[in-house]
């Protein structure tokens, strides 16, 4: 059996640090233009940000965290196009630490609306939590938050299904976070949001 060290356990990392890999997948030919223009007018100024073929890494702050990739997903919104994303959020990974690169990042700390982010939505979210064994009371706590605050679509296996605007969406993975940060030492969540599906005939 292989041996962990000692220095990679749950909540060492950086505990002001939140992670999140962000990818857009526009369903039209011109998903170029899609893509590079979504990230063209998002202002990533307040995280530390790195794009490569398979997405956008982003690094800072919770709150800025969330807010911009809100920000990109709804700036890369088009009308007439089905749009969707997938996102991995995570905090208190044992290999997530402090970096140099971070002290170029001025965070900003409150919300910034921007066009489209009341557009409807649709989203699928998975939590996960690490180094604790009552794992399904977290799980069940953010259910209830779902539905709490009017999103709760239905339960599919895996993953609770949301329905809302843009806004509200990521506004509540905010909350999800906030609550997992009080919490937890180290937690997950993996969504997938939609935007304009064909499945949803007559409905925006």
């Amino acid at each position: 059996m292989i041996e962990r060290s000692n220095d990679l356990q749950c909540g060492l990392g950086s505990t002001q640090i939140t992670g999140c890999r962000i990818a857009l997948h526009p369903m039209t030919d011109d998903f170029v233009d899609v893509i590079l223009g979504g990230l063209a007018k998002t202002d990533m100024s307040s995280v530390w940000r790195a794009t490569d073929s398979l997405g956008t890494l982003l690094r800072g702050q919770m709150i800025d965290l969330v807010n911009t990739s809100m920000l990109l997903f709804a700036n890369a919104y088009r009308e007439d196009i089905h749009m969707a994303a997938s996102m991995t959020y995570s905090k208190g990974c044992p290999g997530d630490v402090e970096a140099d690169y971070l002290k170029d990042v001025t965070p900003r700390n409150e919300w910034v609306r921007t066009d489209n982010d009341s557009q409807m939505c649709e989203a699928t979210i998975s939590f996960y939590t690490f180094g604790v064994s009552n794992y399904m009371d977290h799980i069940y706590h953010v259910i209830d938050m779902i539905k709490e605050k009017g999103l709760y679509s239905e339960k599919r296996h895996y993953s609770t299904i949301l329905s809302g605007s843009i806004y509200d969406v990521f506004h509540c993975y905010q909350d999800i976070l906030e609550y997992a940060d009080a919490n937890l030492s180290h937690f997950v969540i993996e969504t997938t949001v939609s935007v304009n599906s064909p499945s949803n005939k007559g409905e925006k």
